[in-house]
């Protein structure tokens, strides 16, 4: 019942989501959307590097304006070290874009003062959206995530108007473990431009 419970809640928080997952940039890696409560009207972006830099800018706007907006850069808390032979996980960070306009299509790009790198874009979702087509996928589970990857683009093939997926249960085997972690975003191209939403107990 708690998945279940939990499920729909995802499901509300992601109506309209049209977003997905991007290319790697320079140092930032694993460059990912994540929808809040309201998928019409905000949109958040995280990503990682090995660096700890302090220098990133987050730069958003409608596709082609003239006018460009920049917001704050948060760093995340790091995991803890799955054990010493492995390295300490990377830094994640994170933008948010907050007040956007439904059914339209936005850009955004990462870097620092001395170098943007290219725009990525994503479209909000329509307000008040109650008609949607997903794709529900169980545990994950793995270490070598190459059997997985090509079931999700095949579900794609077969399910390429999906607005985006649910990943329930554990994603990885070993939770702590940050290389599993870092396989399982190394299939990030299985999704093409739908937005994955997890789920768990």
């Amino acid at each position: 019942m708690r998945r279940i419970v939990l499920c729909a809640a995802v499901l509300a928080a992601v109506i309209g989501f049209l977003g997905g997952i991007g290319p790697s940039y320079a140092a930032a890696e694993y460059v990912l959307q994540v929808v809040g409560a309201d998928g019409a009207v905000s949109r958040s972006v995280t990503w990682q590097d090995a660096e700890g830099r302090s220098d990133y800018r987050f730069i958003y706007r409608k596709r082609k304006d003239a006018q460009e907006i920049q917001v704050p850069v948060t760093e995340q808390p790091r995991p803890p070290r799955y054990n010493a032979d492995w390295q300490q996980a990377p830094y994640t960070y994170s933008a948010a874009m907050h007040d956007l306009e439904p059914e339209t299509v936005y850009e955004f790009r990462i870097g620092s003062a001395a170098e943007m790198k290219e725009w990525q874009s994503f479209k909000t979702g329509k307000k008040k959206e109650n008609t949607y087509k997903v794709i529900v996928m169980g545990d994950s589970q793995s270490v070598d995530y190459d059997v997985w990857g090509k079931t999700v683009q095949a579900a794609a093939t077969n399910s390429n108007d999906a607005v985006f997926w649910i990943g329930m249960g554990d994603l990885t085997d070993n939770g702590q473990a940050w290389f599993q972690w870092r396989a399982l975003a190394g299939r990030r191209e299985a999704f093409g431009t739908s937005s994955l939403c997890t789920c768990s107990r």
